[in-house]
């Protein structure tokens, strides 16, 4: 205990209980070491006094990259071997910020080490099927990227502490002798030309620092450690400064806490003007989202973390997040700062919008900036993982270079400026928000042009659906979109969306613009209607614009995932020309009008109404001399069954649909009423009477140990054998029970948790008691059994 007062370390402590079991005998067959007591109290003693390792390094960095811009570090291409090495593992190693270990597998073959244009850049990787120490740990990507330090008339000493400069004369002087493709050699002696060890390795760092303190003229500090150039390349932001490089440190690493308290996180920068800063969080499988800022000293919140998050600031260089633990919520937290300065800003625009194509086609995206003095251009791929270099470009007269894997399908072509071509910008990307509230999309164009702007709604496994639209500064919503959307615009390049946010509704949203104005504006008809046409026969399908100006055509077939193009014609007289897999069943005939064709429309395209409601639908023709129209219905499985028609002003109705559907027309529209209620029947039944029966709810969800209801109704008194059918998926339907005459009875097997009653003549119910892992489907069914 006296020790400990005095400030003994831990390990101090066990070093003297080691030498005190040495000399003691045993207390219960155990050594001191093993007592309960004992160690108990070690542990004590560790939390009270836990290790505290150097969170800087004890040799001054700044000192050492001095030291090795001179003799006998320089000039490269005249010092001997031995400094060379010395220097290229050192920069090498402070660059990386990579183990020792990791150093130690990098390789020159061709498939590990790749220079850049003009020494530029060099890429470096491990040799294949090298497994690093830790896995877990933000440098676990084992792949070491290095850009080369620009050369400028100002900072030619800078250039001679550039690690790809140095290991580019390193690969070339040991080629002569080097005997292994690993990178590092032994540069005398019997190994030289043989691979190095990791202790070598360890030992050129040390004796770099070492010698470096030397040629300044001053003492190397005690216990020099090659794995400290890790720290001390995160590390150093605290205690100098980088002219032109801005250094991100995050502490702490990990943090672990009971929910209902509150964890704090740190971030510093090591320049001053970068006044934008940023925390994020993001959750195992999503994409990181804005939490807050805290910009010129302002914090803010984003919308949904307004509480249990506190953004703040004590100093330029450090600001901090507070976050209230909840549980069940595990994420990551991430900070980034940004500069925002006068002159220095740069407008970037990307078509962020998705883009679908066929395997064989082409994708085309566009980015486009507005700062020339910014020549280089990079292209990335979003993995799973992480951000995966596609190419790059060093000014816009340069062959771009892409990387491997990229350089077979991925063009880049660069141009002064797209000035005929129109970008969009949606943002943000993703949002996640309460049921409740509401949140803003917004959308902007790069040309005033374009006068016609939209908003559409996607949900998963359908098409997109237009909300509402921004026309010439005047918003409209879409049928079925009058409430809780808003479209709206404050200017002729921007456009809004604003979507209160309902439970169970997750959908993606699009925008998009148009141009119409006066001499462009286009009218196309095309007969939208079903064709149906037996195997063997020809549909045709007719398409008319008004624009002589427009002489190509394309057609496409709608997909389940995207549009596919079937044929194209470049003009009136041409060929036309088929894609693949469309070139026998499809022709494209081209006329110069359609004065003796008809076209049909027909609308709405979907509708969706409660029973007991009806729904109109309607049908257009170009042509009055078609005095014989017709509707129909189809049912899936079954053929067309024609429901009714008018013939010279004059409607009539089909056997079987004499109710419930009325066919109606004046001048060239029809108009069709029908129930959309289900009609269930048997193969042999005889509709000549026609007997409708309803079932509702069409849906039902509930938890184990309820109990559920269902109805059915039918349109004829008649029918006094009444049913109910249980099918479970993969089985065919099981009688459940009936009503005869009024007379309620259940099946065998069904005795127990199935109720069938009914109330009138008409209409009879299922009550089921829900019991865990049985999902089913219940039908209805009546039958005729008189005399």
């Amino acid at each position: 205990m006296e020790l400990l007062d005095k400030g003994r370390s831990p390990s101090t402590l066990k070093v003297y209980v080691a030498a005190i079991a040495v000399f003691s005998s045993t207390t219960l067959g155990q050594s001191i070491g093993r007592n309960d007591l004992v160690i108990r109290f070690l542990r004590g003693a560790k939390r009270l006094n836990p290790p505290r390792p150097p969170t800087v390094p004890i040799w001054d960095l700044s000192t050492v990259l001095e030291a090795m811009k001179g003799h006998p570090f320089e000039p490269l291409q005249e010092i001997d071997l031995k400094h060379l090495s010395f220097k290229t593992a050192f920069l090498l190693a402070l660059a990386s910020v990579k183990r020792i270990g990791d150093l130690h597998t990098l390789s020159v073959s061709a498939t590990c080490m790749e220079f850049g244009p003009n020494d530029s850049r060099v890429i470096l990787k491990p040799k294949h099927g090298y497994v690093p120490k830790s896995l877990n740990t933000p440098f676990r990507a084992q792949v070491i990227s290095l850009s080369a330090l620009p050369v400028t008339e100002g900072n030619m000493d800078e250039s001679s502490l550039c690690p790809v400069r140095a290991l580019r004369a390193y690969v070339s002087r040991s080629s002569v002798f080097r005997q292994t493709e690993q990178l590092f050699v032994s540069f005398s002696g019997r190994s030289k030309g043989l691979a190095a060890s990791k202790q070598t390795l360890s030992r050129w760092v040390v004796d770099a620092i070492a010698l470096a303190y030397t040629t300044k003229g001053m003492q190397c500090p005690l216990g020099v450690k090659a794995h400290s150039t890790r720290s001390m390349a995160s590390s150093w932001a605290w205690s100098t400064d980088f002219s032109d490089s801005v250094l991100i440190t995050q502490w702490p690493k990990y943090i672990s806490s009971l929910p209902g308290s509150s964890v704090e996180m740190h971030c510093y920068q090591n320049d001053t003007d970068y006044n934008y800063k940023y925390w994020y969080r993001q959750i195992k499988g999503e994409g990181p989202v804005l939490v807050g800022s805290y910009i010129v000293n302002s914090p803010s919140n984003e919308k949904g973390f307004e509480t249990g998050f506190n953004v703040s600031g004590t100093e330029k260089k450090k600001w901090t997040l507070t976050v209230d633990v909840k549980e069940g919520i595990d994420a990551v937290y991430l900070c980034a700062a940004s500069l925002h300065r006068k002159g220095r800003c740069v407008n970037i625009q990307q078509n962020l919008t998705p883009i679908l194509a066929n395997k064989s086609s082409i994708a085309e995206i566009k980015c486009s900036y507005d700062d020339s003095g910014k020549p280089n251009m990079l292209w990335y791929q979003q993995k799973d993982t992480a951000m995966v270099l596609i190419t790059l470009s060093y000014g816009p007269t340069s062959d771009p270079t892409n990387e491997d894997g990229f350089k077979e399908r991925f063009k880049l072509k660069r141009t002064a400026d797209f000035s005929d071509s129109v970008l969009i910008t949606q943002w943000p990307k993703y949002i996640s928000s309460l049921p409740g509230s509401s949140v803003e999309m917004h959308c902007y164009q790069n040309d005033t042009n374009y006068d016609y702007k939209y908003w559409y709604r996607q949900i998963q496994g359908e098409g997109p659906v237009l909300v509402g639209s921004y026309i010439v500064n005047s918003p409209s919503n879409e049928k079925g979109f009058e409430t809780g959307f808003n479209v709206s615009g404050t200017e002729k390049k921007k456009w809004t969306l604003t979507v209160d946010v309902k439970e169970g509704i997750d959908a993606v949203y699009l925008c998009a613009a148009s141009l119409h104005r006066k001499g462009r504006c286009v009218n196309v008809q095309q007969n939208l209607t079903p064709i149906l046409a037996n195997k063997s026969s020809i549909a045709e399908i007719k398409c008319s614009y008004d624009d002589s100006g427009k002489p190509n055509m394309l057609w496409y077939q709608q997909k389940d995932t995207a549009m596919v193009l079937i044929t194209l014609s470049y003009g009136p007289t041409s060929d036309p020309t088929n894609e693949d897999g469309f070139k026998e069943r499809f022709k494209l005939k081209r006329t110069a009008d359609f004065s003796d064709s008809v076209l049909i429309t027909q609308w709405p395209k979907y509708i969706s109404s409660l029973p007991g409601s009806s729904v109109e639908m309607h049908c257009y023709q170009n042509d009055t001399n078609h005095n014989y129209k017709y509707w129909y219905r189809h049912i899936k499985g079954e053929g067309p069954v024609l429901v009714g028609s008018i013939v010279v002003n004059s409607p009539s109705n089909e056997k079987g649909f004499e109710t419930g559907f009325n066919v109606s027309g004046k001048g060239r529209c029809v108009n069709v009423q029908q129930n959309l209620t289900p009609i269930l029947a048997n193969k042999n039944t005889d509709f000549s009477d026609s007997v409708l029966i309803t079932q509702w709810p069409k849906y039902i969800s509930s938890l184990p140990g309820s109990s559920v209801e269902m109805h059915c109704y039918q349109n004829d008194t008649d029918y006094d054998y009444k049913y109910w059918y249980r099918q479970i998926k993969g089985e065919g339907p099981v009688l459940v029970g009936s009503i005869v005459v009024n007379s309620p009875s259940n099946e065998k097997g069904f005795e127990t948790g199935f109720n069938v009653s009914g109330t009138e003549t008409k209409k009879w119910t299922l009550t089921v008691d829900v019991k865990e892992g049985i999902d089913a489907v219940y039908l209805c069914a009546a039958s005729l059994h008189s005399e």
